[in-house]
C-alpha cells in the first residue's frame, strides 16, 4: 500500500479515506482492494512495475 501511495504522491492513510468519498474514481478503489489482497511481496512488485508499464505506455 505504500508503494501505491508513493507512486500516486499520497499518504496511504489519505487513500483508504479517498476510496470511499463521492467522486473517487471505483477503479482506483478496486485497485486498492486488490493490492490490499497480494500477500506476496513479489507479487506486489510484479503489480505495481505492470501498472508502471501501462501508465508509460500512455505517455506522450
Amino acid at each position: 500500500m505504500q508503494r501505491v501511495a508513493d507512486a500516486l504522491g499520497y499518504s496511504p492513510d489519505m487513500l483508504i479515506e479517498s476510496a470511499h468519498a463521492p467522486g473517487f474514481p471505483d477503479e482506483i478503489g478496486e485497485l486498492l482492494r486488490l493490492w490490499a489482497r497480494i500477500g506476496d511481496p513479489a507479487g506486489r512488485r510484479r503489480a505495481l512495475a505492470a501498472i508502471r508499464a501501462l501508465a508509460e505506455a500512455d505517455e506522450p
